[in-house]
């Protein structure tokens, strides 16, 4: 999960899980990803920043592959949740590779290419440093096989949503603003292209809901993300679903490489 303002997006695995498996119920920005790919055998495919894992179970189910899955994170935590669920699934387990490390050194740790990485929330890991955003684009472009294609998903950067609304309201930021639309063009033109490194948008504009089981699981969800003023706020709307504006980069190697060259 991109984190610049905020680490407890990421901080617990149970926590950040109940949000992943919260947030667009129906799949809607990895099918389009899916049929991008149609037909294609995937070879040792790549989940960057794979948190709690629901991204790689959705690659297990749901498309061919050869070769081992990797599924990449910096965080212990966040790997050893990812580890007793896959045991406890008690599926594909020898071709699942949980690798713990960073998207800069995750070329040290998976000596193979890839013609299909991905990353849900987690590239770059710190949408505002550059020379991050560089150096973990260079790592990727190092593990994609020359036909290979590398996705993002993530926020679609207008920040036009009611989960963005909840951040301006309840998360304090260095942008000065005096309502949520100024704060919203402020944040937007902070970042001079997708990921703030040049990547292609394939789609844009994709609403999609957070959805919880229950009033409980909302307020202790969004009340742990954005504090206890939100908690509160949730409870008096009995409010348990937001719409999120989402956006998904599509890139080759190719493109990638003229990337780098040009930053």
């Amino acid at each position: 999960m991109i984190s610049d303002e905020s680490d407890k997006w990421y901080r617990d695995p149970s926590v950040y899980h109940t949000f992943s498996e919260a947030q667009d119920p129906e799949n809607v920005c990895f099918s389009l990803i899916q049929e991008c790919v149609k037909g294609m055998t995937l070879q040792n495919p790549i989940d960057l920043a794979s948190g709690t894992g629901r991204l790689m179970w959705q690659i297990i189910d749901k498309m061919l592959f050869d070769g081992a899955l990797y599924a990449l994170d910096a965080s212990e935590q966040m790997c050893n949740f990812l580890q007793k669920t896959i045991r406890r699934e008690r599926k594909f387990t020898s071709n699942v590779k949980v690798v713990r490390a960073s998207i800069i050194d995750a070329p040290d740790h998976i000596k193979v290419k890839s013609n299909f990485i991905v990353s849900s929330f987690g590239f770059p890991s710190k949408i505002s440093n550059k020379k991050l955003c560089l150096e973990e684009l260079q790592a990727v472009y190092d593990l994609l096989s020359d036909d290979g294609l590398f996705f993002t998903m993530g926020w679609d950067e207008t920040f036009n949503d009611e989960l963005s609304h909840m951040w301006y309201k309840f998360i304090p930021d260095r942008i000065t603003a005096h309502d949520f639309e100024e704060w919203r063009r402020k944040r937007t033109s902070a970042i001079a292209s997708p990921r703030n490194c040049g990547l292609k948008w394939f789609k844009k504009g994709i609403s999609v809901p957070v959805q919880f089981t229950s009033l409980k699981e909302s307020a202790y969800v969004m009340g742990y993300l954005f504090g206890r003023d939100a908690a509160q706020d949730v409870v008096n709307k009995g409010k348990v679903e937001w719409n999120m504006s989402l956006g998904i980069t599509r890139n080759t190697k190719k493109e990638l490489a003229a990337i780098i060259k040009s930053l």
